[in-house]
């Protein structure tokens, strides 16, 4: 216990130098989330979470980054505001100077940590990625022989995943859009996760820290039920998608659903709906830790 203490004290004193990654937390999680996932975490996590920020309260320069990610190879690279990276696998990575320590961090929880270890065969077979990002994740599954079909939202992560998909010999069908409960137009509230990176979400008015919104993008949002019309069956549904995922499983018709054979997602707090609407629709639900839910069809 007392060895929790004093990993608790280090976060607080962390989270008091970097207070908008703070804020952004209990935004995007809600303060139960928070509360849950601290009381449910050891010392040992407390303190890893407490050296995370430290870190994220440095200048996201290659010196700085290589300092904490010190199995990573920062390639040369000529083009102004990027980073190549070269990841322990090979893999090979554009990434933003200015958001360095959020792209290096997304790419290093997917090769690394691996954090999608937890999925089925899917070569050969079809996986949608929801919420690309910089490509980590389509280029993660399609090295495994998968035809990866990705959205992303934000006009220049989807570019950029579109550039680390070919940057890696990989082909990737990007869809420059978002994935919800319905095909429309939408703004898109860009949200500061602190100085060096940038987060989306599409939800901005269930927040009480909307005051931390800075600027709202128009972006093209697919329905999760049309982008599965035209495919017979899905092996895998990755979303992380900033609580996209809520209007898209719920607004998608059971028939639809039934196409997809396993869902790895990272949800936004209410875990507690979608677990219930995912047993509905016939899945054997499991969640690891207080982030990601792994739902798979049931016989």
């Amino acid at each position: 216990m007392l060895a929790k203490l004093k990993a608790a004290g280090a976060l607080a004193l962390a989270a008091i130098a970097r207070p908008g990654m703070a804020l952004y937390a209990l935004r995007e999680r809600g303060l139960a989330h928070v509360w849950r996932r601290f009381v449910s975490s050891d010392a040992g996590s407390i303190g890893a979470m407490a050296r995370d920020l430290r870190f994220r309260s440095m200048p996201p320069t290659q010196e700085n980054l290589q300092s904490y990610y010190r199995d990573v190879v920062f390639e040369p690279c000529a083009l102004a505001g990027r980073y190549l990276v070269r990841l322990p696998g090979g893999e090979r990575f554009y990434i933003r100077t200015a958001r360095g320590w959020s792209d290096l961090g997304t790419l290093y929880d997917t090769f690394v940590v691996q954090i999608y270890r937890y999925h089925p065969d899917v070569d050969g077979k079809t996986v949608i990625d929801v919420g690309a990002n910089i490509g980590d994740t389509a280029v993660y599954f399609a090295q495994q022989g998968a035809r990866v079909i990705a959205y992303e939202p934000d006009p220049q992560m989807c570019a950029l995943g579109r550039e680390n998909a070919e940057l890696n010999g990989l082909q990737v069908e990007f869809h420059d859009a978002g994935v919800g409960g319905a095909t429309q137009q939408l703004r898109l509230s860009a949200t500061p996760e602190g100085a060096d990176s940038m987060s989306v979400t599409l939800f901005p008015g269930e927040s009480p820290l909307n005051r931390m919104h800075t600027a709202t993008v128009p972006v093209r949002i697919v329905a999760l039920q049309d982008v599965l019309a035209p495919l017979d069956s899905v092996a895998l549904l990755k979303m992380d998608c900033e609580g996209c995922e809520y209007s898209a499983l719920r607004s998608t018709a059971p028939a639809a659903l039934r196409k997809i054979g396993h869902i790895i997602m990272e949800y936004h707090a209410r875990g507690d709906e979608l677990i219930e609407l995912l047993r509905a629709a016939g899945f054997v639900v499991h969640v690891e830790g207080s982030m990601y839910l792994y739902a798979d069809r049931g016989p």
